[in-house]
């Protein structure tokens, strides 16, 4: 039943999360897992979830660049993780990402050792081409915007 409860509420988070401005949402097929290793699970039946606004998080993968679309500092990418690692979520949701290779690099550099195995990205419909997305310590099996 606890698997179940954090699933619901995975995929409460995603349905939550899909309503901020996102287009259709495609198969399962846009989560992912490649880190190593095993997260640090809490107890059966408790989790954190929660939604952080990461503003601005690019790298000029997919956004042009410029005074209004700046990429983050080296410095600001350490202080935005320093305040997901205080969050200490299981699940992560976050709003102005520009894309899976840009959280994924960012994971993978700042976050690496706080368990979030598994990514997913929303593409969104933002005139600048931002999206939304869930880092999660917890397998993500559906995704479903409206």
């Amino acid at each position: 039943m606890a698997g179940l409860g954090r699933r619901l509420a995975v995929s409460a988070l995603v349905l939550a999360l899909s309503g901020c401005g996102v287009a259709g949402m495609g198969p399962l097929g846009s989560t992912e897992s490649s880190l190593s290793g095993d997260a640090k699970l809490p107890p059966a039946g408790k989790f954190t979830v929660a939604t952080y606004n990461v503003e601005n998080l690019f790298d000029g993968s997919n956004v042009a660049l410029g005074p209004s679309n700046p990429a983050k500092s080296d410095d600001a990418k350490q202080h935005l993780a320093d305040s997901i690692r205080a969050l200490n979520a299981d699940v992560l949701g976050l709003v102005e990402v520009e894309s899976r290779a840009t959280l994924r690099n960012f994971r993978d550099a700042y976050l690496k050792d706080m368990g979030y195995q598994y990514i997913a990205l929303q593409e969104g419909n933002d005139m600048r081409g931002i999206d939304v997305a869930v880092l999660s310590r917890f397998p993500i099996t559906h995704l479903k915007s409206h």
